[in-house]
């Protein structure tokens, strides 16, 4: 992670096959910008608009749920939050 708000961490992962070590990135919620615990709403409506070196938030959120699904990495909130931003994005065109 290119920001000095995240830092790697090993946690174990809990799959079908066992445990696994896996690394993660977490955000340091003392950095100055943490965000805190966001609506679903206000996450759908800023995310599109916030861009960083890769590209738009919304992207990223888009692209994480895929691969996650790819991975069989059931993660509900992120696949309501992509369902959410889809919808947004289908009433706009």
């Amino acid at each position: 992670m290119l920001a000095p708000a995240y830092f790697p961490r090993w946690v174990n992962a809990h799959t079908d096959s066992g445990v696994v070590t896996a690394l993660t990135f977490m955000l340091d919620r003392s950095a100055g910008n943490y965000a805190g615990r966001l609506k679903d709403e206000d996450i759908v409506n800023i995310a599109p608009g916030a861009h960083g070196h890769f590209g738009s938030c919304g992207d990223y959120l888009l692209e994480t749920t895929i691969s996650l699904e790819q991975h069989a990495i059931s993660d509900q909130r992120m696949r309501r939050l992509a369902r959410l931003l889809m919808a947004r994005r289908h009433k706009r065109t």
